[in-house]
């Protein structure tokens, strides 16, 4: 019981973050493109186009691209490819946004990000014209993401 007990408050903790107001106050944020697996190439996705799909409306927005490589705050995709038969593919794709949760109001140091919004697509086609299509979907949910961004922070 006391450990119920204890889980219950250790989530509670968390409970500001899942009232519509996960993206309020966020102005900076990093990009990070999980490394690829062995089949992305075959199947035409690079990390670089993923990148981009992200950076692009992320610039064309009031949100702050941050430079470098370690982030408190950060949109995080994260594609996972299989080519399932020569010139086919199939593909996982995950975008989400995750906020530094930390142990007391007074650290400044996080102890992990945790995902305040998130949006995930499944997909297959032609390894021809696959990374486009990625790469748009990639677009697609990082413009979902603003959306859902400028209506916590005003449009």
């Amino acid at each position: 019981m006391r450990r119920v007990a204890a889980l219950c408050f250790f989530l509670l903790g968390f409970a500001p973050l899942s009232h519509g107001q996960s993206l309020v106050g966020v102005g900076a944020l990093g990009i990070i493109v999980e490394t690829l697996g062995k089949d992305a190439g075959a199947c035409g996705i690079s990390k670089d186009s993923l990148d981009a799909a992200m950076r692009i409306p992320l610039s064309n927005s009031r949100l702050k691209v941050l430079s470098g490589t370690s982030f408190a705050t950060y949109l995080y995709a994260n594609v996972n490819v299989m080519e399932n038969n020569p010139g086919r593919c199939i593909a996982s794709v995950s975008v989400s946004f995750s906020r530094p949760i930390f142990t007391s109001p007074q650290s400044s140091t996080p102890i992990f990000g945790l995902p305040v919004w998130s949006g995930d697509h499944l997909m297959s086609g032609s390894s021809s014209t696959f990374g486009r299509h990625v790469s748009d979907q990639v677009d697609d949910l990082t413009k979902r993401f603003i959306g859902a961004w400028l209506k916590e922070n005003g449009s």
